[in-house]
Parts: structure tokens; C-alpha cells; sequence
């Protein structure tokens, strides 16, 4: 296939920047893993591979994203996921609001099943949150203790 390396796929092409070409070069050396890893990912989002390895290491190096091991991602889709449990409840804990103050009847049964579900999710959620902090704790540590980068010369 005739591409531009740069550009998103177009009709089965890659279109061209529209910005200044690159004029650096970077040789990566890779284990088999690894090369198979970025040709997947970069396949996925529809770029060469050197365009979606250019992508990923300056949007890390300018701190747009911040690469997360899988533990870490499993722990931040447990906090988004007790997020949506809360607003269920929530909901439920509003129509019952809505139920007892048009003067209906609410269920004790149900006023303590909604409860129930609750307290788990607010364990859910500070036990996210907490793994969270400790895992950012960590970072800072982390960063405050690394030497500081050598200045930038320009171009």
C-alpha cells in the first residue's frame, strides 16, 4: 500500500501531516514481544508503526498521558465502576425521596436494601480511591527522587 507513514488511514491510505514533517530520526531496538505489542497497537489506531511509536512517546514526554501498568487500570475501571453503582443508587435513593414525600408508603425492606447498597459502595469507592493515592504517593516519591532531566539544547 502506497502511504504517507504519518497520517490516519484514509480509504485504505495514509494521509499526509498537516503540520512541519518530522526531521529527527530515533532508532528503537525491540525484543520480539515488544515489536509485536506496538505493530497491534499501532494497527489498531490505524497508523505505521513508527507514526503511532512517534505518537505515544511524545504525548508521554510532553505529559498528555501517562502510560499505567495494568494493575493500576484495573484499579482506576474499579473506582469508575463503583462512580456508576453510586449514581444507580442514587437514583433509587430519589425515587424513594420522591415516594415518601408524595406520602406513599416506602418499604422498610427496601429503605435497607438501598442502604446496604450504599455503605458497599462507598467501601468500593474508598478502597479504590486509597489504592489510587498510594499508587500517586508512590509517583511523587518516585519523580522527587529521580536525578533532574538535562536541559533541552535547541535544534
Amino acid at each position: 500500500m502506497a502511504a504517507d507513514r504519518n497520517g490516519p488511514l484514509r480509504n485504505g491510505r495514509r494521509g499526509r501531516r498537516d503540520d512541519e514533517p518530522r526531521a529527527r530520526r530515533l532508532n528503537l531496538t525491540l525484543g520480539d514481544d515488544e515489536h509485536q505489542a506496538l505493530v497491534a497497537a499501532a494497527a489498531e489506531a490505524g497508523l505505521s508503526v513508527g507514526a503511532y511509536a512517534a505518537q505515544a512517546a511524545v504525548a508521554v514526554a510532553r505529559n498528555q498521558i501517562t502510560p499505567a501498568p495494568n494493575d493500576e487500570r484495573e484499579r482506576l475501571v474499579e473506582l469508575a465502576n463503583a462512580r456508576v453503582e453510586l449514581r444507580r443508587i442514587g437514583t433509587n435513593l430519589n425515587q424513594l425521596a420522591a415516594r415518601a414525600n408524595a406520602g406513599a408508603p416506602v418499604p422498610a425492606a427496601q429503605l435497607d436494601a438501598v442502604l446496604a447498597r450504599v455503605e458497599r459502595a462507598v467501601i468500593r469507592v474508598d478502597d479504590a480511591s486509597l489504592a489510587a493515592m498510594e499508587v500517586l504517593g508512590r509517583r511523587r516519591r518516585r519523580r522527587s527522587q529521580s536525578p533532574a532531566a538535562p536541559p533541552s539544547t535547541p535544534a
